[in-house]
């Protein structure tokens, strides 16, 4: 059976040097920036898959993290919100 598809909440800001910086609140210390909105997309789904693979795997690692056990947690699938 194929995964189930995930989501996750993606903050997506701009620093004072013109960077765009997403970061994932629900996976503690996901997060990267770019210099377009297009590559930090693509290196934002890049880096929860790569966090969730460190951790052992989202139902692992999620749910110790967020509290939550009733439910699994969303991977990598992230709407552009631009």
């Amino acid at each position: 059976m194929p995964p189930v598809p995930r989501q996750f909440d993606v903050v997506l800001e701009r620093d004072e040097e013109g960077y765009y910086v997403a970061s994932v609140p629900q996976i503690p210390s996901c997060h990267t920036q770019a210099w377009s909105p297009d590559e930090v997309t693509q290196r934002i789904r890049e880096a929860i898959e790569l966090c969730l693979e460190v951790e052992g795997g989202p139902e692992d690692s999620l749910h110790a993290h967020s509290g939550e056990t009733d439910r699994p947690r969303p991977v990598a699938e992230l709407k552009k919100a631009l």
